[in-house]
């Protein structure tokens, strides 16, 4: 931080001392004395100029005042976050400061004191009479309102404050834990129509986190699988939904909590609770964005080198046999060593840049040790890990709250795993504790003590539970790697067992006929995806033929917004080039009138979209807190709208695109 400071303040004066004229090129030698009259009189005028005016002085201490602020808040930050985000007593004050964790603690003390009222006949008698009562009294009401059969809920599970799954939750009048919970779920989240297709969830459900951070069960799970983003997001959670899902992208919790939340409102939350494993029938595809190391990836391309020339010159088969299992071993290494991770703005400008290495490898550096809600990166096998853990610890919650009976009597209240429970009928799916080693606590003790964590114990794990293969879409992030290394790292993923949707990437040339050449190792091919900004980038790109017969694009839905809607010229777009669009949309940066225009749209135009709206959220409902203001736009479009190009509707399909003055005005980079 110190030494980019130093940098930032040279670049400053060099660049003001350039404006101001003070900055002069010697052609001359400087030791030679001119005792020409004219010269001294100039070269008096000259220092006489040279004080800068008052207001770039102003401007010059301003930006250094800024820089070293900036340097002390990321020193700052890395003390108490970073670097201290393991401690039990940084946890606990979080627990005890924050309203997140207050949250948490109102639940762990409600359990606890549930738990010690079993030690008493007497007074458990008393509760299971009461409970009884109360269940009687809160069937009648479900029937009142909806003359629907509805679950009875115990005393115990309403202290619990946790609920099945949000779209079934209604809003109890009754002055309980659980009807506040309810209400603050209600308050959060807003109902919008349901989208038909969805063909990847973008971000990784991470839309999702504002509901998440409302269930204190889910909480805990955060706080346990990952302490320093439930740290970190404790003490800022105050700063809005839209700041949440911006953090939560790519975070395995909250993509573990998604998954669960769609199966369980696609199945009418019919939860199967004879079975270990999960229902994933409604689950589609999760989006990661990925970085390759750049040492590993050119050590892979090095070995394909030497693999290719020794097949051109023919070599023996044993040597030919070493170099094919070197390559293999370096791919699996490559895989296992890649980051999740999506990086903050200033990482995917330098990873446009594509030489020297070594700013590469200080990239990949620098995303991998950022923090995780800023963009920060996760190996694969840490994240499959953590997801793993959190779909078993979410799904036994799940399952032990959909198997409650409506005998109040034979019920179990919902613990934490720091709690268990003295009832002798308890098992090991009516909580979210167990004792093999499978069981939540084994899992946590196995991430925090491992430093890496096995690939393939990962991706078993993950399989084990869903009784299917993960479908992930990679969008790629490291640029410049040769699409060999591509192609090896999908088919090294297939053969490991996670199944490839498809590769996206900004830039086409980084990805075409990547898939003919996983065809060509025998491996399943995976669909190549363009993403554009916006849908002026679309048209740019079909006139520039940089888009082929066949391809697969998705772009911005905001950008529609700025040009109203072109459904016909888009037709005309996609009988030429035989295209399948889909669209995609910022949900940090969309309010619910927004979406809600976006996803009928994309319903009543389902042959034009035939790949539908990707959407980061549980289907069918959306944040309510997010609303345009005086200086901000809530229509999904979000930054892009400085980088994607305008719509022209001069231009018709088979025309040569010409530069005009929106595109001078108006287009940026490409």
């Amino acid at each position: 931080s110190a030494v980019l400071t130093y940098q930032a303040i040279s670049l400053c004066y060099y660049a003001f001392d350039v404006y101001d004229g003070r900055y002069q090129r010697h052609t001359g030698d400087d030791n030679t004395v001119d005792i020409d009259s004219s010269n001294v009189n100039a070269n008096l005028d000259t220092k006489q100029g040279d004080q800068l005016s008052p207001f770039l002085i102003g401007v010059r201490n301003l930006l250094t005042v800024a820089s070293l602020i900036a340097s002390y808040r990321t020193v700052r930050r890395r003390r108490k976050v970073w670097l201290t985000h393991y401690d039990p007593k940084v946890i606990s004050s979080v627990d005890r400061d924050t309203e997140m964790g207050r949250k948490w603690l109102a639940v762990q003390h409600s359990n606890s004191n549930s738990s010690s009222k079993h030690h008493n006949p007497k007074l458990q008698k008393k509760v299971e009479r009461a409970s009884k009562k109360y269940d009687a009294k809160l069937r009648q009401v479900h029937v009142l309102q909806n003359n629907k059969l509805t679950k009875s809920v115990s005393v115990e599970n309403l202290l619990a404050c946790s609920t099945c799954s949000l779209e079934d939750s209604s809003v109890v009048s009754l002055s309980s834990p659980s009807s506040s919970h309810e209400h603050r779920q209600h308050s959060v989240i807003t109902k919008i129509s349901r989208i038909h297709n969805i063909p990847y969830t973008h971000g990784g459900y991470f839309a999702s986190a504002p509901y998440m951070l409302h269930d204190p069960q889910w909480i805990y799970i955060l706080r346990q699988l990952m302490p320093d983003v439930y740290v970190e997001v404790a003490r800022r959670v105050h700063l809005g939904d839209a700041k949440l899902i911006h953090w939560a992208e790519n975070n395995p919790v909250v993509a573990a909590y998604g998954t669960i939340m769609s199966c369980s409102s696609n199945t009418n939350n019919n939860v199967n609770t004879n079975t270990k494993t999960m229902d994933v029938s409604g689950a589609v595809a999760l989006e990661w964005d990925v970085f390759l190391d750049p040492i590993l990836a050119s050590r892979l391309t090095t070995a394909l080198d030497v693999q290719s020339t020794m097949i051109s010159k023919r070599h023996e088969t044993t040597q030919l046999r070493h170099v094919n299992n070197l390559i293999q071993t370096r791919a699996l290494h490559l895989v296992a060593n890649m980051l999740i991770a999506h990086g903050n703005a200033t990482q995917l400008i330098l990873e446009q840049i594509p030489y020297p290495h070594i700013v590469k490898s200080m990239n990949f550096t620098r995303v991998k040790h950022a923090r995780k809600t800023l963009g920060g990166g996760i190996e694969v096998s840490r994240w499959l890990a953590i997801y793993a853990a959190a779909l078993k610890m979410g799904w036994k919650c799940s399952s032990s709250k959909s198997n409650v009976k409506h005998n109040s009597a034979a019920s179990t209240p919902l613990q934490s795993p720091d709690n268990s429970s003295s009832s002798d009928d308890d098992d090991e799916d009516d909580d979210c504790s167990g004792a093999d080693e499978d069981s939540p606590e084994h899992l946590i003790s196995k991430l925090n003590q491992a430093e890496h964590i096995p690939l393939r114990t990962s991706i078993a794990a993950v399989k084990k539970l869903m009784n299917k293969e993960l479908t992930v879409l990679l969008d790629i992030k490291s640029r410049h790697v040769d699409k060999r290394v591509w192609a090896l790292v999908i088919s090294t993923l297939q053969k490991l067992g996670i199944s490839i949707e498809g590769i996206g990437s900004f830039f086409a040339s980084d990805i075409r006929g990547i898939s003919d050449m996983i065809a060509s190792q025998g491996h399943r091919p995976c669909r190549e995806v363009i993403f554009f900004h916006s849908i002026g980038d679309l048209q740019f790109a079909c006139h520039m033929r940089q888009v082929c017969d066949g391809d697969t694009v998705f772009f911005n839905s905001g950008s529609l917004f700025q040009c109203d809607f072109p459904t016909d010229r888009l037709y005309e777009y996609k009988e030429r080039y035989n295209l399948r669009i889909g669209l995609y949309t910022q949900e940090f940066a969309v309010d619910p009138v927004s979406i809600q225009h976006i996803i009928e749209h994309v319903n009543a135009h389902a042959d034009l979209y035939d790949l539908g709206l990707s959407w980061g959220g549980v289907n069918g409902i959306t944040v309510r807190s997010i609303q345009p203001g005086r200086f901000t736009s809530t229509d999904g479009y979000w930054n892009q709208r400085y980088l994607g190009k305008y719509w022209r509707a001069d231009i018709e399909v088979g025309d040569e695109w010409q530069s005009s003055t929106c595109d001078v005005v108006y287009g940026t980079f490409q």
